[in-house]
């Protein structure tokens, strides 16, 4: 058994601990069993050790399959090996119990590597009948809040539905991650429905720890975001990742199963991952609520061209509206991407994979008609845990974001292969909602704190990003949407904080220095509660265009010219607007019984009436893989002067590999455990 040392320690990722010394990157990880994280999650967290970031792993339940606190230990040494391995450290943990609301849980965190830890909350786990079919103590606690589930071990815990997600909160508060990294609750099929290796069935501990963490994240505030991977049915899908990272995987897996008896009963002869755990090595893709909005961005040249990721393929992919067709961009987003011109009028796109690592790629021509068609993709110095504002001014794309440390940061570029990134002021308690406005050449950033207060920031060509200033007046609680109508006049459309429905502040900005950037001048209430952003759009001829997906998705509401028009659903997604050569259309996620069915449906305005035009198909299944490969873009800090777009080169250094190769200090794999 690796050594273990029993002294008090300070926790390796507490609320200390700084962003500095995460190197920009906390991830928090919750799964059901001491597999989970390393054949459904990897490579993005081996990607955050190597990268220095913190990470935390807690384990729901003790895995024990009703064999006992043996079994479970033994599962326990496997990940601690297969961590150190990561971490190309020695195995030698600290063990520094947690105590949260009176609950002690156990911890482990690495000698070598305190940046990495291990929590084990050891709920028993067998099936409480037969097997699959059946529940567990997790789940059977999951869909009966009455039930009570007990931890097996040294630490003897009981908890009911309440007091778990209770638990769960307190843990992400004191960890205070940048991402949270959960298993997949999409899974619909009932607990006693589900069956081993049936098409798009799960293990019903993996659907129950996601919800349960769900129900958590719902009362725990904080600036994090959730990554969520599918499980068991990744493997009935196309290979996502590259030979070493595969091999870097199975590597790591490996060292697990040599302690995991039902993988290899003999560790000098384990060949794991083989079988489903082969099929699952190969892979991996974040899941989807079914809910992936499309951005649309209308050119002459292009007609509205509509972008989203491809929920079952995780690619990025562009409809072109004039051929009727998708093209897949590829990479692995697990999120929505961001459409954008450059100055010279091509498209391009905005992506992020699970990192936050922050992608572009760009049509080569006007009228891009496939892949080819674009460039390869970009690997920016950044990494953020929103999804990026972009704006051109003159011949500059700037781009706003929060990054992983809590901070607001602006990129800009003329030719899009050099970038100035700098850092706005420090803004206390600042949230994931902002705006980034634009009159002509003027920016504004737009705030939300997690208190509902408004703050904004101008920023001026010399001196860069102004001091903030709070905006008092509205309570906001996100759903923001905002725009500059004129030189003065600043629309803002948010979810207001105590009904949730959508609300409109007006004001009046303020370019000269010695004056308060922005004051209200009306605040009316717009429309009923709603879920995600408005859309908003200002027409040519002047009018105002607003719709929002309502709280049920029963309805989309508009107000046209402040007239109210209802839009029958049902729809899964919030709606985009985009005003075409001779339409006003709204393209929104259809609901469906079946939640693959990635149909968009497009309407066009017609006498203050929404018209129902074809639906735009679901894209394909197929074209996920990840940015590995890409080419990284250096970092140029905003103190370094530009140079003229005369003295730029084009960037031909390969990307970095995001798994470097390790000479970890611990045996070969092929050596035995120790503790068999």
């Amino acid at each position: 058994m690796p050594p273990l040392a029993s002294r008090a320690a300070v926790a390796p990722a507490d609320r200390n601990k700084s962003q500095t010394q995460c190197h920009g990157r906390r991830d928090q990880i919750f799964v059901a069993h001491e597999d989970d994280d390393l054949l459904f999650m990897n490579p993005d967290i081996h990607d955050t050790i190597r990268a220095g970031g913190c990470i935390q792993v807690v384990y729901l339940t003790a895995g024990e399959r009703g064999e006992g606190v043996g079994y479970m230990s033994q599962r326990e040494n496997g990940v601690r090996a297969a961590y150190a391995l990561m971490a190309g450290a020695t195995n030698t943990w600290v063990q520094s119990p947690l105590l949260l609301n009176k609950v002690q849980i156990a911890q482990y965190s690495l000698w070598k590597n305190p940046r990495v830890s291990l929590v084990f909350m050891r709920i028993k786990d067998p099936w409480l009948d037969k097997g699959w079919g059946d529940l567990t103590p997790l789940s059977r606690l999951e869909i009966q809040p009455d039930q009570m589930a007990q931890a097996l071990g040294e630490y003897f815990e009981t908890y009911t539905r309440a007091s778990l997600v209770k638990t769960l909160s307190a843990l992400i508060l004191r960890f205070e991650p940048g991402k949270i990294r959960l298993m997949d609750d999409s899974v619909e099929t009932p607990y006693n429905k589900l069956c081993w290796r049936c098409t798009g069935h799960d293990h019903p501990d993996h659907i129950a720890s996601a919800r349960l963490v769900r129900d958590a994240m719902a009362v725990t505030a904080g600036n994090y975001e959730a990554v969520s991977y599918v499980d068991y049915p990744n493997q009935e899908r196309p290979l996502t990742l590259t030979l070493r990272q595969n091999s870097d995987k199975s590597r790591v897996f490996n060292l697990y199963a040599q302690y995991d008896y039902r993988y290899c009963s003999v560790p000098l002869n384990c060949r794991e991952p083989m079988g489903p755990a082969a099929l699952w090595a190969e892979r991996m893709y974040y899941s989807s609520q079914s809910n992936t909005p499309v951005v649309s961005l209308f050119t002459d040249a292009t007609g509205a061209g509509l972008f989203t990721r491809g929920e079952y393929s995780n690619a990025a992919v562009y409809w072109n509206d004039r051929k009727q067709t998708w093209t897949v961009l590829g990479g692995l987003v697990f999120t929505g991407i961001r459409p954008f011109l450059t100055p010279s009028g091509q498209l391009a796109v905005f992506a992020r994979d699970g990192q936050g690592q922050l992608y572009f790629r760009r049509a080569r021509t006007a009228t891009p008609v496939n892949e080819a068609a674009w460039s390869s993709w970009y690997r920016l110095p950044v990494l953020l845990t929103t999804q990026p504002q972009v704006v051109t001014v003159g011949k500059q794309v700037r781009v706003v974001g929060m990054g992983a440390d809590g901070y607001y940061y602006y990129l800009r570029s003329t030719d899009m292969q050099t970038w100035n990134k700098s850092r706005l002021p420090v803004l206390k308690t600042a949230s994931q909602t902002f705006a980034l406005l634009q009159h002509g050449t003027q920016l504004w950033m737009l705030a939300q704190t997690l208190k509902g207060e408004f703050w904004i920031s101008a920023y001026h060509e010399k001196n860069g990003w102004g001091p903030w200033s709070v905006a008092a007046g509205p309570d906001s609680q996100g759903g923001l949407t905002a725009l500059v109508t004129d030189r003065n006049t600043l629309l803002a459309y948010y979810r207001n904080r105590a009904d949730g429905h959508l609300y409109l502040a007006q004001g009046r900005l303020e370019i000269d220095t010695h004056r308060p950037p922005l004051s209200w001048t009306s605040v009316t209430e717009q429309g009923p509660e709603f879920q995600a952003d408005p859309a908003v759009l200002k027409t040519r001829a002047g009018s105002m265009v607003v719709a929002t997906l309502s709280r049920t998705g029963k309805s989309i509401w508009t107000r046209i010219d402040d007239v109210p028009v209802r839009i029958r659903g049902p729809f899964a997604s919030a709606p985009t607007l985009v005003e075409t050569g001779d339409h006003i259309m709204l393209y929104a996620r259809k609901g469906s019984d079946n939640r693959w069915i990635q149909q968009y449906a497009a309407l066009h305005l017609d006498n203050d009436q929404w018209v129902e035009s074809e639906s735009i198909i679901a894209p394909p299944f197929y074209g996920g893989h990840t940015f590995d490969g890409s080419t990284d873009i250096p970092e140029q800090e905003q103190a370094q002067p530009q140079p003229p777009p005369s003295a730029q080169l084009p960037i031909t250094r390969p990307m970095q590999p995001m798994l470097q190769p390790q000479q970890p200090q611990q045996p070969p794999l092929t050596e035995p455990a120790q503790s068999r």
